[in-house]
């Protein structure tokens, strides 16, 4: 199986059921989550939720791993690229124009996997 392939195949797990990890499960890629230290426009808190996030998203696949040790690390990238103030009657509104990228990374041989990107506007 191809790592495109199965890293489709890890996307359509994680989002349809969540699996729990069992002995078959040996030899399995196992993912560690890597944050980055900030994000501009993203304070110490929302950083951390959406390190949860992904931690349930890989932790649901059977995928999860702790450390930073492992040969596969997920990491996001994260864009604000607008943010902007309705009037909205009674109460303003902010809507705001943002990028989340997942990749995965292979860290021996340096290799690089775009898993996921969702632009949204809120």
């Amino acid at each position: 199986m191809t790592m495109k392939k199965l890293f489709i195949t890890f996307a359509i797990f994680s989002t349809i059921t969540a699996l729990a990890q069992t002995t078959s499960d040996v030899g399995k890629i196992a993912l560690s989550v890597i944050m980055p230290e900030n994000i501009d426009g993203l304070d110490a808190s929302q950083l951390s939720k959406l390190e949860t996030k992904i931690t349930q998203i890989v932790s649901a696949s059977g995928l999860a791993a702790s450390g930073y040790n492992n040969n596969f690390v997920i990491y996001p990238k994260f864009a604000i690229y607008e943010t902007n103030v309705v009037e909205g009657g009674m109460q303003n509104i902010t809507v705001t124009t943002c990028e989340l990228s997942l990749f995965i990374k292979q860290v021996d041989n340096n290799v690089l996997f775009f898993l996921y990107q969702q632009a949204t506007e809120r």
